[in-house]
């Protein structure tokens, strides 16, 4: 049974052109903006401005910017360069405040896939902040899950986020500008997405994170190397969990054995 089958969302029957680099999945996009010299934005064709209260506005206006509907290929590409001029026009502040949301189209996996994923999405978690959002490990937004949080809209990895819009929210990534990062990050989910098809509890290491993410393991900072043994024993945990045929949705995963905090209360 398909995962949108199970939340009454089914999959979206559009075809997707193919795109120079990001690949035929659906994604929903959020970008936060603080601080806009500009308001209102441009008249927009891949996008909606919307408020946002979490943010501040000393001398401007705060808001986020969110795809309008799921776009995948071509068209992705073309709404981040659209992004690209809207930014330029409403000239925002970056802070530590903004974040970029994205959202991976789950909606045609396979129950069994759409548990992997989310197992493959613990496994890289550490790699994915340390390479692209460091410092937003403790932010009280997007906590990690090898820190032993239960499931809930503001973690990294959002799995809660399936039963609202059919999808796997990526809450973890700063804010920012840059359209090739922005389309790197979908090329890199998508990825993770498909090849965590295979992904089995026996594979789980920082090998394996390394390779789903298409990078080498000397590639991985080595803040994120600390935390991997609580990366691997959190998606080993939830695989070991949801083999059967139940959505790993909300389900609590046992909170990991963390060696940094093993260490501080060694020396207490």
């Amino acid at each position: 049974m398909l995962i949108g089958e199970r939340v009454g969302m089914y999959p979206d029957p559009r075809k997707i052109a193919a795109g120079k680099a990001v690949p035929e999945r659906l994604f929903g996009v959020e970008v936060e903006l603080e601080n806009c010299k500009k308001h209102p934005g441009p008249p927009a064709k891949y996008w909606e401005y919307k408020e946002d209260h979490s943010l501040r506005s000393h001398t401007g206006h705060s808001m986020e910017l969110v795809f309008s509907v799921p776009l995948g290929g071509a068209d992705a590409e073309a709404a981040i360069h659209e992004l690209v001029g809207i930014l330029q026009y409403l000239s925002p502040e970056n802070s530590e405040r903004c974040g970029t949301h994205i959202h991976v189209d789950v909606r045609d996996l396979t129950v069994e896939h759409y548990n992997k994923f989310l197992a493959a999405a613990y496994l890289v978690e550490p790699i994915l902040l340390y390479l692209y959002a460091p410092g937003r490990d403790n932010n009280a937004f997007c906590l990690p899950q090898y820190k032993g949080v239960e499931p809930s809209k503001y973690r990294g990895v959002n799995r809660t986020a399936t039963e609202v819009y059919g999808s796997v929210e990526f809450r973890m990534f700063s804010g920012t500008d840059d359209a090739i990062k922005l389309i790197g990050l979908m090329c890199t989910l998508g990825r993770l997405c498909e090849k965590s098809a295979t992904l089995s509890p026996e594979a789980a290491s920082t090998e394996t994170a390394a390779a789903l993410l298409g990078i080498s393991v000397a590639d991985i900072p080595k803040e994120a190397l600390l935390y991997m043994p609580s990366a691997i024993c959190a998606s080993v945990l939830l695989m070991g969990d949801t083999l059967g045929n139940e959505p790993a949705i909300r389900r609590k995963v046992p909170m990991p054995p963390n060696p940094i905090f093993d260490v501080v209360q060694g020396g207490a």
